[in-house]
Parts: structure tokens; sequence; C-alpha cells
């Protein structure tokens, strides 16, 4: 079966990552031939040659964009729809010459991405559409073409593989006609890091416990610095431990982001005076060296897709304080595997809980890493995504 992958950036992360890990299966099988299509060189394109899958280079133009006023969106559109229809030719013209127009399934990595919508039409071949994000009630973003073709497109896709329930109740009730399942995403379980914390967790507890109470409480929120990430609601309820007199924790924001809303994330920390609890770390590549020292995870956007962070929190053994917003609830489950939360007021006095109880945390944590290693692994991702597409070959 040979299946053409259609991605819209070019570096290593999220999505990206995933569909990396689906293929490097699907090449161990023997009976796919997977060839991507990706914008530009680099790190992912080196890696999938490496694994010596076929990789062409095309600009992939989004169908949809963040919405920030009429006259400047109508710009965008006019621009990028030019461009995205163009793209689709290009895409058809290079399979064309590599002998690869027997293509028979076009796997979508992103709702953001419509090109292979098109391109399955003009191939005559099956199509799946990875559904991942919330793109107007997290990102702000409209489509370029209008509501009754977009929910056409969607409705002919042979299938919709969205990566929470959250998500995929979502597209049920805007396309009704669409054909939608859920499939979460896979988190790598290494088996150093798991065995580490195996060890971990049978060492004695009040020895460990007895470790941590000499030093702060340490929080981790790993994630880009985006509006909707909501980087500025943990600052405040920072603001609220500390107006309660309580300093013995540090709060690791590690990410970056755009100036503004990092300046303005660097304002808040200054007039609280929290810089001895909040450290804004920027982009860091060696995340695990931060999470390893953690003693819970934060995850406060609205409307988050999935949050391989949030499994990446569990796989470390961590609590997770989670917004109630999206697929969090789903994937934290609430007083078992971590805490949710609603405002700022109840996020303070849940990072007040985990500090006052640490054995709670270590619980919660444990229960967590469970869940983790029973519900999102990579292998269960792949059998599922493979299942599917056995079905379509049918």
């Amino acid at each position: 079966m040979k299946i053409l992958f259609i991605t819209h950036y070019d570096n290593l992360y999220g999505a990206n990552k995933a569909m990396y890990k689906l293929i490097s299966k699907l090449v161990d099988q023997k009976d796919y031939t997977p060839i991507v299509v990706i914008p530009a060189e680099g790190q992912f394109s080196s890696a999938l040659e490496k694994m010596g899958v076929k990789v062409i280079i095309n600009n992939v133009t989004q169908w949809q964009a963040m919405y920030a006023g009429f006259a400047r969106f109508m710009v965008k559109k006019h621009i990028r729809k030019k461009s995205f229809l163009a793209e689709v030719n290009e895409i058809y013209k290079k399979l064309q010459e590599t002998g690869d127009l027997d293509i028979d399934l076009i796997h979508s990595n992103s709702s953001v991405v419509g090109t292979g919508a098109f391109l399955a039409r003009k191939i005559g071949c099956k199509h799946v559409w990875h559904i991942r994000e919330f793109s107007k009630e997290h990102f702000s973003m409209k489509y370029f073409f209008g509501k009754g073709q977009v929910a056409q497109l969607y409705s002919e896709a042979d299938c919709l593989i969205a990566i929470s329930d959250a998500l995929a109740e979502n597209y049920r009730n805007r396309y009704p006609k669409a054909h939608v399942v859920r499939v979460y995403d896979g988190v790598d379980a290494k088996e150093e890091g798991l065995n580490q914390l195996e060890t971990e967790k049978e060492q004695d507890s009040d020895s460990k416990l007895a470790d941590e109470a000499a030093n702060d409480y340490v929080f981790a929120y790993v994630g880009y610095l985006f509006e909707k990430k909501n980087q500025h609601q943990i600052i405040e309820s920072c603001k609220i431990l500390k107006d309660q007199g309580i300093e013995n924790y540090k709060v690791y924001i590690i990410g970056d982001g755009k100036d503004d809303y990092k300046n303005k994330l660097i304002n808040l920390i200054e007039s609280y005076m929290l810089k001895d609890n909040v450290i804004l770390t920027g982009y860091v590549s060696e995340v695990d060296k931060y999470l390893s020292k953690a003693n819970c995870g934060i995850i406060g956007s609205d409307y988050e897709g999935f949050g391989l962070v949030t499994v990446e929190y569990m796989l470390k053994g961590l609590p997770v304080l989670g917004k109630r917003s999206g697929a969090t609830p789903e994937i934290v489950l609430d007083r078992e595997t971590g805490l949710l939360y609603d405002n700022t007021e109840e996020l303070a006095g849940h990072m007040k809980t985990l500090m006052n109880d640490k054995k709670l945390g270590l619980h919660m944590g444990k229960k967590g890493l469970e869940r983790a290693k029973n519900c999102f692994s990579e292998e269960s991702n792949a059998e599922q995504i493979i299942n599917i597409y056995r079905e379509l070959s049918r």
C-alpha cells in the first residue's frame, strides 16, 4: 500500500513527531510504502531519508489562518488560496515525474492541511485526515473556503482521525456527515526513564519525602508561550500564593514564543515580585533535565487537542494540574492522576494542596504512570491507524 503523507512544517516536533513514529512502524511492516511531502529540507527530512523513506520537498500552504480582522484576513485569503491551489498541481506533477501517481491513500497530518483533500480528488485515492487541534477555538483560525465546501471536503474524507474524544465530538457536531474515529496519540515510554521511575517508586517513600522536604516544591509547565496556553494564569496563581505568604516553591515555564506575549509574562513576574519563584527558561532542548527535578506538571491550555506533554508528565511519574478544557479532562483523571481547575484561584489551591501533601502527589504520579503506559502507547496508536488503512484497502 502506497501512502502519501502531507505535513505543513519541517521540524520534528508535535504532529510531525507522531507521524514519524507511525511511519517507522509502517516501514518495519514491509507492506507499506510511505512517501512524505514536506515544505523544506531539515532534521525531519534527514530522519525520514535515513529510514529509506522518499521525501518530496514542496511548499504546503495552510487552508486556514488566524483571524485578526476582516481586511487582514481577506488579504491572506487572496494570496494563500491562490498558492494553495497551485501547490496541489505542483505535488501532482512531482508524483507524475517520479512514477508515484499510483497512490492508494493520502494521509493529511493536521486539520490545517487541506492540500490532501484536493489532491485525493485529483488522483482518485482514499483520504485520511488527522484532526489534531481545535483550530477555531484554540487558535482563532478561519478557513479560506466557504462553510459548505469545507463541510463537503470533510465529509468526502474516508476517515477523520481525532486524537481525543473532545475533538471527535467537536467535529461530529460540526460535520455530521463525516466519518470520525478517535485514536489517541502515542507517546514513547523510554525504557530507561521508566525503569528509573519504577526503581524510585520502589524506594522507601519516607526517605524520598524527606529529601523533597529539604527543597522547594517544583512545578513545570512545558509548551509554546501563547495566550491560549495561559502561562499568564499560572503567574497569577503564584501571586495568590505569595499573598498568602507561601514561597517555598518554584515554577519553571519551559518554552519560547513571540516577544509580545513573552514580555507580558516577564512584566507580570516583575510586577508581582516573583523572580525567585517563577523562571522563564526559554527554549530548552533537554526538557528531561527539568522534568526529572519536578514534583508536578501543569497543563493550562484552553481547548487542548490532546496534550503530548501531559502524557510525558505522567510517564515521568508526575501528578498533573490541568485546565478543565478540551481533551485534558479525559487524559488527566481528576483526583486520581492529578487535579483539574477552572480558574487561577482553584489552581493556586491545588498547588498549595500538593505542596502540603507530597504523599498525595506521589500516589497520583504513580497512577498517572500506569495510565500513560496502558492507554497512550505508540504501539496502540500505530496498530489502530494501520487497522484503519487495512479497512480502507478492502
